[in-house]
Formats: structure tokens, sequence, C-alpha cells
């Protein structure tokens, strides 16, 4: 049950999210909502140093926390249906104390390039346990209006990219779209003895997008029918007919994201990142780092979530690809 309230800061946050978080939710927890200032350290004192400032001193740290007199994590906003929340995180560092030039006391710092400064938080619909979603190059209107109007969704609709025309989540913070490519060039010239090159090139469409993606073959005997070669295989029957010209360019099971392994009947093939058609461009960030699976099945597995396959009806294939959000904006592949 999601019971996250905006203004849940400190201790009543992380006590909602304690034994409730994703598996592969929790190296973000462990990493970016500790609650201690960096480099945190009481100074071994051999004598007592009287100071007026003596309350705001790090030794003081733990109070100061739990009465929310800093705040380093907290619940700004949540949507209007209570399914996401957007958490902000607040560093600080350990600076002298101004009075008594010994002790040291906390001071909030901006926060630096590699950590976000946000995280979107939800349910996850297989297991039913929080997922917490690193908010790295969110755009500024999106936080603003988060902040003052509650509206998380935009966020949310950011992350799963649907402005490129993605359909949702298939599994963690692996998105999917379904698209139907269609044959637009082939050349074909004589190999050695009896093997012939192909290189076909595909065209498909995602929302208002048109890209476009090529595949180089081996043909073992030119005498296949001219249909097979013509459109993309559907299976493994008809993908052993033929040697690809570089076998790994094309493997039929990938490691995504945050430990997720792809898998499928067929081939996978990188989409490539100066391949979009048209007048409307993607961003370099979000062309890089997408796969288009070709197959009839397609399969995701990971340690913390049930397996989910899909199937690919005869004609399309499946495009996937990462939330956005991500430190490194694309998969670890």
């Amino acid at each position: 049950m999601f019971a996250l309230k905006t203004g849940m800061k400190n201790n009543d946050l992380l006590d909602e999210l304690k034994g409730r978080i994703a598996g592969e939710s929790r190296p973000q927890v462990q990493e970016f909502l500790h609650h201690r200032p960096l480099e945190y350290g009481l100074i071994d004192r051999p004598f007592p140093v009287p100071c007026s400032n003596e309350k705001n001193h790090t030794e003081n740290w733990d109070i100061m926390w739990l009465s929310a007199e800093y705040v380093t994590h907290m619940v700004i906003a949540v949507d209007r249906a209570n399914e996401y929340a957007m958490v902000e995180v607040r560093l600080y560092e350990c600076i002298p104390c101004d009075t008594c030039r010994v002790s040291l006391i906390p001071m909030e710092i901006a926060t630096p390039v590699n950590r976000p400064p946000y995280f979107l938080c939800g349910i996850n619909s297989d297991d039913n346990l929080y997922f917490l979603h690193p908010l790295f190059q969110v755009p500024v209107e999106l936080i603003w209006q988060a902040k003052n109007n509650g509206d998380v969704i935009s966020i949310v609709n950011w992350c799963n990219k649907h402005d490129l025309g993605f359909e949702g989540r298939i599994q963690g913070d692996i998105l999917y779209a379904s698209v139907e490519p269609k044959t637009k060039q082939r050349i074909v010239k004589p190999a050695r003895q009896r093997l012939y090159s192909d290189q076909l090139t595909h065209d498909f469409k995602l929302g208002k997008y048109m890209l476009s993606f090529k595949l180089r073959l081996v043909s073992l005997d030119y005498g296949l029918d001219s249909t097979i070669l013509s459109d993309w295989w559907h299976d493994k029957n008809t993908i052993s007919q033929f040697q690809t010209s570089a076998r790994a360019d094309y493997p039929s099971e990938i490691s995504i994201g945050n430990n997720h392994r792809l898998c499928t009947d067929g081939i996978i093939t990188r989409i490539d990142r100066f391949s979009t058609l048209g007048y409307d461009i993607w961003p370099v960030e979000d062309i890089r780092n997408n796969f288009l699976v070709l197959g009839s099945t397609l399969v995701m597995k990971h340690p913390e979530h049930p397996t989910v396959t899909r199937q690919i009806p005869k004609g399309q294939a499946m495009l996937v690809t990462v939330q956005r959000g991500s430190l490194n904006n694309g998969l670890d592949d």
C-alpha cells in the first residue's frame, strides 16, 4: 500500500520505506538516502571546550535530525491518484564551528553532479514494494509543476519516454514499444564462393518519429525465397538459414538496465543513434542504447522480479530501452 505523504521527511520517511524496498532499489537507498553529513565524524577532544553553539555541533546531529531541524530527504509532492511521489534529497558537509573553531557543525551544500537531487517513488505492480528511481537532468519546468501543483505524473511520463511513443514499463526500469519494421532498401553483392552479402535497411514509426536500422547478413545460398530476404525473419528456423557477417552484433540475449536480462528466440539489434528520419529528430541522449527485438518471443528476467514473457505478433518487433533519469541514461549492456 502506497503511504507516502507530502512533507514526510527524515526518520518518518525511512521508517515507511524500511523493509518495503524492491531489491533493485536497495542500493539507491543505501547510497543516497543516508542520514548523516558527508565525511561525518566526531572530534576526539582530550578535554571539553565550552561553546555557546554546542547544540548545533555534529555530536548532536542525531537529535537534530530526528527533530527535523536538519532535513536530509523529504517528500515534496504526491500525485493526485496517490500512486507516485517525488523525494528531494539535501546534502550537508561538516565545517568548523564559527564559535569555538574546534567542533564541527553541519552546513547544507549543493548537490554534486554525480548525485540525483530528486527521486521518483512508487509501488511495483509485480511485488507491491516501493521502487526509487533517480531523477537526473529533469527539465526544470517539470520540477516546478510537481512542487507547486502536485503534477508528479508529468515526471512519470518523462521518465517513461511517453513523448517518444514508448508504451510503458515491461519490468523495473525497462520500457517497451511495439513497432512494425518495413524494408526500405536491400543491397546484395556476391561474396566468396556461394556466399552473398545482404544489407537490409528497415524503417519503422514510433509515435511521430520515423527511425531506421540496418542488418548485414551473409546468406549461404542465394537461392532462398526472395521474400525471406526482403523482409526480416521471425523465428530461429529462418535465422538458421543465414550466417551474420558479425554474429556478436546480433545476439539473442543481452544484459540491460539494472541487472535485467533480455532474451528472444530471434536476434537483438542496436538502433543506430544517427538513424532518425524526417523533421522530428530524437535527442542524442534518447536515441543511444535502444535495442530492437526481432523474434516471436521476448523474455525479461531479473533476480528480484517475476520473469516476464511477451509474444510478438508476426510482422512486428519490440523496441526496448531504459527510463530517463538514470545517471548513465542508457543501458548497461
